[in-house]
Protein backbone atom coordinates (compact mmCIF):
# COMPACT_ATOMS: atom_id res chain seq x y z
CA UNK A 1 0.00 0.00 0.00
CA UNK A 2 1.29 3.48 -1.14
CA UNK A 3 2.15 5.61 2.47
CA UNK A 4 -0.28 8.70 0.72
CA UNK A 5 -3.27 6.15 0.07
CA UNK A 6 -2.88 3.79 3.29
CA UNK A 7 -5.84 4.62 5.51
CA UNK A 8 -6.37 4.24 9.39
CA UNK A 9 -7.30 1.14 9.25
CA UNK A 10 -4.80 -0.40 7.00
CA UNK A 11 -2.14 1.11 9.56
CA UNK A 12 -4.05 -0.60 12.31
CA UNK A 13 -4.09 -3.88 10.93
CA UNK A 14 -0.30 -3.81 10.19
CA UNK A 15 -0.03 -2.86 13.37
CA UNK A 16 -1.47 -6.20 14.86
CA UNK A 17 0.57 -8.24 12.77
CA UNK A 18 3.32 -6.41 14.35
CA UNK A 19 2.64 -7.17 17.81
CA UNK A 20 0.74 -10.62 17.32
CA UNK A 21 4.22 -12.11 18.03
CA UNK A 22 5.49 -9.45 20.63
CA UNK A 23 2.57 -10.29 23.42
CA UNK A 24 0.24 -12.74 25.32
CA UNK A 25 -2.18 -14.89 23.23
CA UNK A 26 -4.81 -13.63 25.27
CA UNK A 27 -3.77 -9.88 24.39
CA UNK A 28 -3.18 -10.20 20.92
CA UNK A 29 -6.81 -11.29 20.74
CA UNK A 30 -7.70 -8.62 22.85
CA UNK A 31 -6.14 -6.25 20.85
CA UNK A 32 -7.46 -7.86 17.54
CA UNK A 33 -11.07 -7.86 19.04
CA UNK A 34 -10.70 -3.96 19.75
CA UNK A 35 -9.48 -3.14 16.22
CA UNK A 36 -11.81 -5.37 14.64
CA UNK A 37 -14.88 -4.51 16.05
CA UNK A 38 -14.62 -0.83 17.06
CA UNK A 39 -11.33 1.23 15.66
CA UNK A 40 -11.33 -0.25 11.54
CA UNK A 41 -15.05 0.80 11.54
CA UNK A 42 -14.87 3.74 12.61
CA UNK A 43 -11.40 4.89 11.12
CA UNK A 44 -11.68 2.86 7.51
CA UNK A 45 -12.28 5.70 5.41
CA UNK A 46 -10.29 8.20 7.14
CA UNK A 47 -6.42 8.27 5.21
CA UNK A 48 -3.64 7.82 7.93
CA UNK A 49 -1.86 11.44 6.53
CA UNK A 50 -4.87 12.96 6.97
CA UNK A 51 -5.81 11.85 10.80
CA UNK A 52 -6.21 14.48 12.70
CA UNK A 53 -6.65 15.17 16.61
CA UNK A 54 -10.13 15.89 16.39
CA UNK A 55 -10.73 12.58 14.69
CA UNK A 56 -9.34 10.98 17.33
CA UNK A 57 -11.63 12.95 19.89
CA UNK A 58 -14.61 12.35 18.27
CA UNK A 59 -14.27 8.65 17.96
CA UNK A 60 -13.91 8.76 21.57
CA UNK A 61 -16.95 10.99 22.95
CA UNK A 62 -18.65 9.17 19.83
CA UNK A 63 -17.52 5.14 21.82
CA UNK A 64 -18.51 6.66 25.46
CA UNK A 65 -21.81 8.17 24.25
CA UNK A 66 -22.73 5.45 22.16
CA UNK A 67 -20.28 2.89 21.21
CA UNK A 68 -21.99 -0.85 22.48
CA UNK A 69 -22.30 -3.40 19.63
CA UNK A 70 -25.63 -3.88 20.99
CA UNK A 71 -26.40 -0.41 20.16
CA UNK A 72 -28.13 -0.28 23.92
CA UNK A 73 -25.09 2.68 25.06
CA UNK A 74 -22.08 3.53 25.01
CA UNK A 75 -18.90 2.42 26.53
CA UNK A 76 -17.32 2.71 30.11
CA UNK A 77 -14.59 5.27 30.47
CA UNK A 78 -12.15 2.43 31.32
CA UNK A 79 -13.35 0.57 28.10
CA UNK A 80 -12.68 4.09 25.84
CA UNK A 81 -9.17 4.68 27.64
CA UNK A 82 -8.51 1.00 26.48
CA UNK A 83 -9.45 1.96 22.87
CA UNK A 84 -7.16 5.41 23.01
CA UNK A 85 -4.15 3.30 24.13
CA UNK A 86 -4.65 0.83 21.23
CA UNK A 87 -5.10 3.45 18.94
CA UNK A 88 -2.30 6.01 20.04
CA UNK A 89 0.20 2.57 19.92
CA UNK A 90 -0.60 1.73 16.62
CA UNK A 91 0.06 5.29 15.63
CA UNK A 92 3.01 5.30 17.42
CA UNK A 93 4.15 2.18 15.32
CA UNK A 94 3.50 4.47 12.03
CA UNK A 95 5.55 7.44 13.21
CA UNK A 96 8.24 4.43 13.83
CA UNK A 97 7.98 3.55 10.45
CA UNK A 98 7.89 7.43 9.13
CA UNK A 99 4.42 6.80 7.74
CA UNK A 100 3.50 10.31 9.36
CA UNK A 101 5.08 12.66 11.25
CA UNK A 102 3.58 13.05 14.61
CA UNK A 103 0.69 11.14 16.63
CA UNK A 104 -2.53 12.83 16.13
CA UNK A 105 -4.13 10.57 19.31
CA UNK A 106 -0.88 12.10 21.75
CA UNK A 107 -2.71 15.82 21.44
CA UNK A 108 -6.24 14.02 22.74
CA UNK A 109 -6.95 13.42 26.49
CA UNK A 110 -8.91 10.31 27.07
CA UNK A 111 -12.30 10.10 29.30
CA UNK A 112 -10.78 10.51 32.84
CA UNK A 113 -10.25 6.76 35.01
CA UNK A 114 -13.16 6.39 37.41
CA UNK A 115 -11.94 3.45 40.26
CA UNK A 116 -14.47 1.57 41.71
CA UNK A 117 -15.25 0.50 44.75
CA UNK A 118 -13.68 -3.20 45.24
CA UNK A 119 -16.26 -5.31 47.59
CA UNK A 120 -14.17 -8.06 49.63
CA UNK A 121 -15.30 -10.36 51.78
CA UNK A 122 -14.90 -9.94 55.90
CA UNK A 123 -12.84 -12.26 57.88
CA UNK A 124 -16.09 -14.06 59.64
CA UNK A 125 -17.76 -14.26 55.78
CA UNK A 126 -14.21 -15.54 54.30
CA UNK A 127 -14.38 -18.05 57.25
CA UNK A 128 -17.66 -19.38 56.81
CA UNK A 129 -16.75 -19.60 52.83
CA UNK A 130 -13.93 -21.86 53.56
CA UNK A 131 -16.04 -24.17 56.39
CA UNK A 132 -19.50 -24.52 53.78
CA UNK A 133 -16.34 -25.15 51.20
CA UNK A 134 -14.83 -28.30 53.48
CA UNK A 135 -15.16 -31.29 51.37
CA UNK A 136 -15.69 -29.77 48.12
CA UNK A 137 -13.17 -29.27 44.98
CA UNK A 138 -13.13 -26.06 46.18
CA UNK A 139 -11.98 -26.07 49.33
CA UNK A 140 -8.03 -26.45 49.11
CA UNK A 141 -7.95 -23.58 46.36
CA UNK A 142 -9.83 -21.17 48.14
CA UNK A 143 -7.55 -21.89 51.09
CA UNK A 144 -4.60 -21.33 49.04
CA UNK A 145 -6.06 -18.10 47.63
CA UNK A 146 -7.21 -17.34 50.94
CA UNK A 147 -3.64 -17.46 52.66
CA UNK A 148 -1.79 -15.93 49.55
CA UNK A 149 -3.62 -14.14 47.72
CA UNK A 150 -2.58 -15.65 43.85
CA UNK A 151 -5.35 -14.63 40.97
CA UNK A 152 -7.59 -17.25 39.84
CA UNK A 153 -5.37 -17.79 36.67
CA UNK A 154 -2.14 -18.70 38.78
CA UNK A 155 -3.70 -20.46 40.95
CA UNK A 156 -4.90 -22.67 37.95
CA UNK A 157 -1.50 -22.99 36.90
CA UNK A 158 0.38 -23.92 39.79
CA UNK A 159 2.01 -27.24 39.33
CA UNK A 160 3.30 -29.74 42.32
CA UNK A 161 6.51 -29.13 41.70
CA UNK A 162 5.76 -25.65 42.48
CA UNK A 163 4.98 -26.47 45.78
CA UNK A 164 7.45 -27.14 48.84
CA UNK A 165 6.00 -28.60 51.94
CA UNK A 166 8.67 -29.22 53.39
CA UNK A 167 9.33 -25.16 53.73
CA UNK A 168 5.86 -24.66 53.12
CA UNK A 169 6.32 -22.37 50.14
CA UNK A 170 4.21 -22.44 46.88
CA UNK A 171 6.18 -20.68 43.67
CA UNK A 172 4.08 -18.71 40.98
CA UNK A 173 6.01 -19.80 37.33
CA UNK A 174 2.68 -19.43 35.23
CA UNK A 175 -0.39 -18.29 34.92
CA UNK A 176 -3.50 -20.76 32.99
CA UNK A 177 -5.29 -18.63 30.27
CA UNK A 178 -8.39 -18.21 28.26
CA UNK A 179 -7.81 -18.26 24.59
CA UNK A 180 -9.96 -18.73 21.55
CA UNK A 181 -7.89 -21.78 20.48
CA UNK A 182 -8.39 -23.02 24.30
CA UNK A 183 -6.81 -23.22 27.52
CA UNK A 184 -2.68 -22.08 27.72
CA UNK A 185 -0.27 -21.60 29.99
CA UNK A 186 2.02 -18.63 30.26
CA UNK A 187 4.34 -16.78 32.36
CA UNK A 188 2.78 -14.32 34.90
CA UNK A 189 2.05 -10.66 33.99
CA UNK A 190 5.63 -9.19 34.98
CA UNK A 191 8.82 -10.13 36.51
CA UNK A 192 7.00 -8.84 39.79
CA UNK A 193 4.74 -11.50 39.84
CA UNK A 194 6.69 -14.23 39.57
CA UNK A 195 7.56 -14.99 42.93
CA UNK A 196 7.51 -17.15 46.13
CA UNK A 197 4.98 -17.15 49.15
CA UNK A 198 5.66 -18.60 51.97
CA UNK A 199 2.60 -20.71 53.35
CA UNK A 200 0.87 -20.90 56.94
CA UNK A 201 1.40 -24.33 58.42
CA UNK A 202 -3.10 -24.40 58.01
CA UNK A 203 -2.39 -23.89 53.96
CA UNK A 204 0.43 -26.97 54.18
CA UNK A 205 -1.46 -29.21 56.04
CA UNK A 206 -4.72 -28.57 53.54
CA UNK A 207 -2.65 -28.90 50.73
CA UNK A 208 -1.07 -32.14 52.22
CA UNK A 209 -3.89 -33.90 52.47
CA UNK A 210 -5.34 -32.51 49.08
CA UNK A 211 -2.03 -33.63 47.22
CA UNK A 212 -2.85 -37.32 48.94
CA UNK A 213 -6.11 -37.68 47.84
CA UNK A 214 -5.23 -36.52 44.18
CA UNK A 215 -2.57 -39.47 44.33
CA UNK A 216 -5.32 -41.95 45.31
CA UNK A 217 -7.56 -40.65 43.03
CA UNK A 218 -5.18 -40.78 40.10
CA UNK A 219 -4.36 -44.61 40.89
CA UNK A 220 -7.93 -45.69 40.72
CA UNK A 221 -8.75 -43.66 37.61
CA UNK A 222 -5.30 -44.88 36.02
CA UNK A 223 -5.06 -44.24 32.61
CA UNK A 224 -8.03 -42.48 32.42
CA UNK A 225 -6.32 -39.59 34.08
CA UNK A 226 -4.50 -37.15 32.08
CA UNK A 227 -1.59 -36.66 34.25
CA UNK A 228 -0.35 -32.70 33.60
CA UNK A 229 0.77 -32.26 37.06
CA UNK A 230 -1.65 -29.88 38.24
CA UNK A 231 -2.16 -28.57 41.94
CA UNK A 232 -5.84 -27.66 41.24
CA UNK A 233 -6.83 -30.25 37.93
CA UNK A 234 -10.08 -30.73 36.72
CA UNK A 235 -11.12 -34.23 38.39
CA UNK A 236 -9.62 -36.43 34.59
CA UNK A 237 -6.49 -34.11 35.39
CA UNK A 238 -6.82 -31.63 32.35
CA UNK A 239 -6.65 -27.89 33.51
CA UNK A 240 -9.56 -26.38 35.15
CA UNK A 241 -11.40 -24.52 32.85
CA UNK A 242 -10.93 -20.25 35.05
CA UNK A 243 -14.35 -19.76 33.61
CA UNK A 244 -16.07 -23.05 35.02
CA UNK A 245 -14.13 -22.45 38.18
CA UNK A 246 -15.61 -18.66 38.78
CA UNK A 247 -19.13 -20.55 37.85
CA UNK A 248 -18.47 -22.70 40.80
CA UNK A 249 -16.94 -20.12 43.26
CA UNK A 250 -20.33 -17.76 42.00
CA UNK A 251 -22.47 -20.98 43.24
CA UNK A 252 -21.20 -21.43 46.74
CA UNK A 253 -21.30 -17.02 47.45
CA UNK A 254 -25.14 -17.14 46.29
CA UNK A 255 -25.76 -20.35 48.26
CA UNK A 256 -24.37 -18.73 51.59
CA UNK A 257 -25.76 -15.29 50.49
CA UNK A 258 -22.32 -13.28 50.89
CA UNK A 259 -21.47 -9.87 48.84
CA UNK A 260 -21.03 -10.70 45.43
CA UNK A 261 -16.94 -9.69 44.85
CA UNK A 262 -14.07 -10.26 42.22
CA UNK A 263 -12.43 -14.10 42.72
Amino acid sequence: IEPSSMTTEDMLNLWLEHVRSKVATRTSERYAEIVEKHLAPAFKNVRLVKLRPLHVQQYLVRAEASGRLDKKGGLSPTTVRHHYAVLREALNHAVRLQLIATNPAKAVQPPRYTRKETNVLTEAQTAQMLKAAEGTELYAPLVVATCTGLRRQELLGLKRADVNLETGTLAVRRALQITKAGLKFKEPKSAQSKRTIALPAFAVEVLKEHLERQEAHKRELGSLYQDQDLVFPREDGRPWDPSRFSTQFRECEHALELPRIRF
